[in-house]
């Protein structure tokens, strides 16, 4: 990856921003005491659905607490406690930008910024990075992964030949471009398993274990010089911190423990599993997106990467659900948007989202972090988002929620209601939190 440097007034201003007057980042972080980079690793996953939604049906009546979920969002009642939902999120676009509203949407909704003109790629694409590969890059807490992030799909097909409505995630400029680099999901699931796994299981003898191994040796070696850091402070520091210290031994040791045992088995045995149960070419767009999303809980369990991006369908998807959804006509759900009196279809499509993504949650939330305490779900913030807020083109409350403990960042259990705050706010607010302010 090429170094991205980017100033603050710099990605405001990309951002979308005319000032940085007044606080942008959005409250609803818990404090973490705990060392950030001693523990189970924090990982961060944004997984976007297409086309927007319908409102009335996905946010929820009631308050901050005591929230009613909609008919759309009912599917996530059993992780009410491990999730905020976010609402008066905008999407800023800039007047006079190239492109059409979805592939706007979908370039703006991660980088912040606005389409520009690339003669690189023949289609407007995004003009700063997007906000996860700048943290794949500087904050220490996703350092040191053989793999910087994942950019996965179920399904990229489009109206038109072009890049901008398949891409949510924008690396560094290359040389002076005024135009960032868009980074495609990989669609192919067998494809996407030898790129994740295939130096792991798939060398000679179909069983090389070197890199895995290589990665653990590396980080034992981390632990090592942390001891020697402490055995140093502790000569040094006054009586009143020997307790800090040593709860910081503590958590280093179990830290090793997990190291020395049962994390490689883990990641091994998910790896041998996925093996099995990878679909062919022509299978279901459920059994695809299922599958992909497991490629990402494995490389988590594997710290192949700490960072991941899925997106369920390009933001004019094609999917057609009449064979899984009766009541939905035999339409591509893009053109489902665009019919007369779709609401009753999108809820349903929408309703089948959410209910793939509470299985693939109610998963993480039950598989033991192998590297310390807690689930998979407890280390790991999941952004549930679309590129606009209804498929008619509207940007004004988009729909987002966040999952997961975030490594004890994260309080759930709210509905936060703003008013006419933007997803640059959101995305400010989880750099500040993944220590890593702008």
């Amino acid at each position: 990856m090429h170094g991205i440097q980017v100033s603050r007034r710099s990605l405001l201003r990309g951002l979308g921003y005319a000032s940085a007057a007044g606080a942008v980042s959005l409250p609803f972080w818990r404090s973490v005491q705990a060392d950030p980079l001693v523990g189970p690793p924090t990982r961060l996953l944004v997984v976007h659905f297409p086309c927007g939604t319908v409102p009335e049906q996905w946010f929820p009546t009631g308050g901050t607490e005591d929230f009613v979920l909609g008919e759309i969002t009912a599917p996530f009642e059993a992780l009410r406690d491990r999730m905020v939902i976010l609402g008066g999120l905008d999407i800023i676009r800039q007047s006079g930008a190239p492109g059409d509203n979805h592939g706007s949407g979908m370039v703006t909704v991660m980088s912040g910024s606005a389409p520009v003109e690339s003669p690189d790629f023949d289609t407007p694409i995004a003009s700063h990075p997007s906000l996860d590969q700048i943290l794949a890059e500087q904050s220490p807490l996703f350092a040191d992964t053989p793999i910087a992030s994942v950019q996965l799909a179920a399904d990229t097909r489009a109206d038109r030949d072009d890049i901008y409505h398949r891409v949510l995630t924008y690396g560094a400029p290359l040389g002076q471009n005024p135009w960032a680099q868009p980074m495609p999901p990989q669609d192919q699931v067998d494809e996407a398993f030898s790129h994740l796994f295939g130096s792991i299981v798939l060398g000679e003898g179909g069983g090389n274990l070197d890199q895995l191994e290589a990665i653990r040796q590396r980080k034992l070696h981390v632990m090592d010089v942390l001891d020697g850091d402490l055995d140093r402070l502790a000569a040094r520091a006054p009586s009143a911190q020997i307790a800090k210290l040593e709860s910081h031994r503590d958590a280093i040791a179990q830290l090793r423990t997990n190291l020395e045992g049962s994390a490689s088995a883990a990641c091994i045995g998910q790896v041998q599993e996925l093996e099995g149960i990878l679909p062919g070419g022509g299978a279901s767009h459920q059994a695809i997106g299922m599958a992909q999303l497991q490629l990402i809980k494995t490389a988590f369990m594997c710290d192949m990467t700490r960072i991941a991006t899925f997106m369920w369908a390009a933001g004019t998807s094609h999917v057609n659900f009449s064979d899984v959804i009766e009541g939905v006509r035999d339409k591509g759900h893009h053109g489902i948007t665009h019919s007369s009196s779709p609401k009753a279809e999108l809820a349903m499509i929408d309703t089948w989202y959410s209910e793939r993504m509470a299985e693939f949650l109610a998963d993480l939330d039950a598989t033991p972090d192998p590297f310390g305490s807690g689930s998979l779900l407890d280390n790991t913030l999941v952004v549930y988002l679309s590129e606009m807020a209804q498929g008619g083109h509207t940007f004004r409350d988009v729909p987002a929620i966040l999952f997961g403990g975030a490594g004890g960042r994260l309080g759930g259990g709210r509905y936060l209601q703003y008013d006419g705050r933007s997803f640059n706010d959101l995305w400010l607010a989880i750099a500040e939190a993944f220590d890593h302010p702008l």
